[in-house]
């Protein structure tokens, strides 16, 4: 079995590649080419845990993290505001990830831009808080 993060992950990635027009990739590090734009890069950051003592298992907060990219040309936060739209409704199809997790909530969103240069392009972060269970010492359970 896979760690239940990574579950998680792969089941995001899987969704947003059927629902979203962009290239997404499971990876916080990406050399993005222009062709490849508009992208989406899912990773994941922390995790918090928490003992439950009545079931004897832990309940982890996790962040999750969804970062879209489109070429800076043109109106940038209308084309990063586009694809956020059809990240956040995609999102919202099923918050548990087929019952991986307990919910997940859009908690945070920054908008920028990054690269060199030469290959500059608009960002938008998006922060996911997701909460689940596992046993402790077995989270691919």
């Amino acid at each position: 079995m896979t760690h239940r993060r990574q579950r998680i992950r792969d089941a995001v990635v899987e969704r947003l590649t059927a629902e979203v027009t962009a290239t997404v990739v499971a990876s916080r590090v990406h050399n993005w080419q222009v062709d490849q734009l508009p992208g989406v890069a899912v990773y994941t950051l922390d995790e918090v845990s928490e003992a439950v003592t009545q079931s004897r298992t832990q309940q982890r907060g996790l962040t999750l993290v969804i970062d879209i990219y489109v070429c800076a040309a043109g109106d940038i936060d209308d084309a990063l505001d586009a694809l956020c739209l059809e990240v956040e409704r995609a999102m919202e199809t099923d918050w548990t990830f087929d019952r991986l997790a307990l919910r997940s909530d859009l908690a945070l969103t920054r908008i920028g831009l990054s690269g060199d240069a030469d290959n500059r392009h608009g960002i938008a972060h998006l922060e996911y808080s997701v909460v689940y269970r596992c046993v402790p010492g077995a989270p691919d359970a």
